[in-house]
């Protein structure tokens, strides 16, 4: 079903001249205090689960149809609404994806899509200890997404996403092609109403490892003396 719909919005636009390029998405707040890159073996981004968030192209802007992914350990039910903001309105539907939940292999494959990059399940499972993701989408047709501080859609949970609840993007241009969000730049929620943890700049970081040099230095100086 999924796959029907993206591919006929897909086949209009490819009709219609849009272009089809391979690139890759990225997650942000629309608060940037609400967000915070991860690093380590699986970086993501850590967000507020109440917060704003989106999605921004690099090498924006495309169009095509959109398909927002949730995944949870546990099961949110049949569906969910989803507010929309930013160069959207209204509020739409994220509906559970019927079979057996997504345990391994690929994202992309699991939703019958093709889609770079890829997103292994390894890569989510290992962040949280989560052995299984119910899968929500919501696909919203003829979607803009621009380079990073454009106008792009905005979306709000109700409620908020639990902790260890992720949220990604697809946006298909043409058939199965489809660009898809870099695994670094997935949302990770730590939880409704639940800032992230804050992570230091590279700035201060450098200052911290000159203060921690220079310290070093004058309890060198102070024992030869």
């Amino acid at each position: 079903m999924l796959f029907a719909l993206v591919a006929s919005c897909a086949m209009a636009l490819a009709l219609s001249g849009a272009p089809v390029q391979a690139d890759s998405l990225h997650g942000f707040c629309s608060t940037p205090s609400d967000c915070s890159a991860i690093g380590g073996a699986n970086p993501v981004i850590q967000f507020n689960g109440s917060a704003q968030f989106g999605f921004y192209d690099a090498g924006g802007p495309k169009t095509g149809v959109d398909v927002i992914v949730f995944l949870s350990p546990t099961s949110l039910g049949a569906s969910f609404t989803v507010d929309l903001g930013g160069t959207l309105s209204g509020t739409g539907t994220a509906n559970l994806v019927q079979g057996p939940t997504w345990s391994s292999g690929f994202l992309d494959a699991y939703l019958n899509i093709g889609a770079t990059p890829v997103n292994p399940f390894s890569n989510y499972a290992a962040i949280d200890g989560a052995s299984q993701f119910f899968v929500y989408t919501m696909t919203i047709g003829g979607v803009t997404l621009n380079d990073q501080g454009g106008n792009n859609p905005l979306f709000t949970v109700p409620g908020g996403l639990g902790a260890g609840d992720f949220v990604l993007d697809f946006l298909c241009t043409a058939g199965r092609s489809c660009i898809g969000t870099a695994n670094s730049e997935a949302l990770d929620s730590v939880g409704p109403n639940t800032p992230p943890p804050s992570v230091p700049e590279p700035s201060s970081l450098s200052m911290l490892g000159l203060g921690l040099l220079g310290a070093l230095g004058f309890a060198r100086r102070r024992l030869a003396a």
